[in-house]
């Protein structure tokens, strides 16, 4: 769930909406009075919680609407990623009629790597998918079906079409937090973005984000004109990067973000700082290695889940605490960091902390 999405959806609609969400983003002190007041509900990610769907179901039993974002992850290219199949047995459970709503140009006007909206064209389709008696007849894979099918949908060939004009001086800062390797010379990490042009320190290499939102060479003809296509080959190509090292049982650092700060929870449901620190990412464990303290080592086998949160911020859920990490200076790719622990979590036959984009479908 984006900052503003449930904002943009719930404005149309005549009934206020109880939207389901992360709790990690209830661990802001403001973020978690604005959320609370909206009456959104907090839910723990790879964990089975009974809680929720308990106050779901009262929800519904007292007349009230439930919003769920069934990709359960924003999406950073603007295509709809995979719907969890337990949305489908989630539905019948409720028993209640489902309306699905369609964000096209979000993507444009607030995309999740950006820290700035841009004005853009936002077009929001709702639509009727099913009544509460169609859900008796129907069977989960039916229904999980039509929920894909209805919410699907890719921004790049929307904008291919439409050509809405995006405004904007910032269209490319922080892009380096989803496109992190260089099609050019394939090194990770070392894209840096400015205003409306990002490049690559490695081999300077630079490009220009026009007003539609598409690619341009500065001096060369780039590989790619939109950020799906340059995803879509970013990601198995740092998949194998990754596996390489694992087959190969590397003992080695296979990257590293310096001078990051930590925090860890407290009881209050705070964070307090724990320091400055390089991080590594080795095949079997995440590293801290702290300027003025001991060095902490998370094993990834262990890791409930690590996730990027508000762009750069990584969290890191493990044994009962949470850890959250912010890269110094900004700029820094948490999704890299949750793209290797999925990489290595397959490899250990641990699927059921995989991320949307390592799980495969629509």
């Amino acid at each position: 769930m984006g900052t503003w999405d449930p904002f943009v959806i719930g404005y149309f609609l005549d009934e206020p909406i109880h939207f389901v969400s992360s709790d990690a983003v209830f661990r802001d002190r403001f973020m978690r009075f604005i959320l609370t007041r909206m009456g959104v509900i907090p839910k723990k990610k790879n964990v089975k919680d009974t809680r929720v769907v308990r106050i779901m179901m009262s929800h519904i039993r007292e007349g009230m609407s439930i919003g769920l974002f069934p990709e359960a992850s924003r999406s950073w290219t603007g295509r709809t990623m995979n719907i969890d199949p337990a949305t489908a047995k989630l539905v019948k459970l409720l028993k209640a009629p489902v309306v699905t709503a369609k964000m096209k140009g979000m993507q444009l006007f607030n995309p999740r790597w950006g820290t700035k909206l841009r004005r853009s064209k936002v077009l929001i389709e709702y639509e009727l998918c099913f009544q509460k008696e169609d859900l008796k007849e129907l069977s989960e894979n039916a229904i999980l079906d039509k929920i894909r099918k209805d919410l699907y949908h890719n921004e790049v060939d929307y904008q291919r079409k439409e050509k809405n004009k995006l405004h904007s001086s910032h269209k490319a800062e922080y892009i380096s937090y989803v496109l992190f390797t260089c099609p050019e010379c394939e090194e990770v990490g070392h894209i840096k973005s400015k205003g409306n042009k990002f490049s690559c320190h490695a081999c300077n290499s630079e490009w220009n984000i026009n007003d539609l939102g598409f690619f341009e060479g500065v001096g060369h003809n780039s590989k790619f004109d939109n950020i799906i296509d340059w995803f879509d080959w970013q990601l198995p190509l740092f998949e194998r990067f990754v596996h390489s090292a694992i087959e190969n049982k590397s003992d080695k650092v296979i990257f590293s973000d310096n001078s990051m700060i930590v925090f860890k929870e407290n009881k209050q449901g705070g964070f307090n700082r724990i320091g400055k620190c390089d991080m590594h990412f080795y095949i079997d464990r995440v590293e801290f290695d702290f300027k003025w303290r001991d060095k902490m080592v998370l094993p990834i086998a262990n890791i409930h889940t690590l996730s990027p949160q508000l762009r750069e911020r990584i969290e890191i859920n493990y044994g009962d605490k949470a850890y959250r990490v912010l890269g110094r200076p900004r700029g820094i790719s948490g999704l890299k960091w949750e793209m290797a622990c999925n990489t290595v979590w397959k490899s250990i036959g641990q699927d059921y902390k995989l991320s949307s984009y390592f799980k495969g479908g629509k």
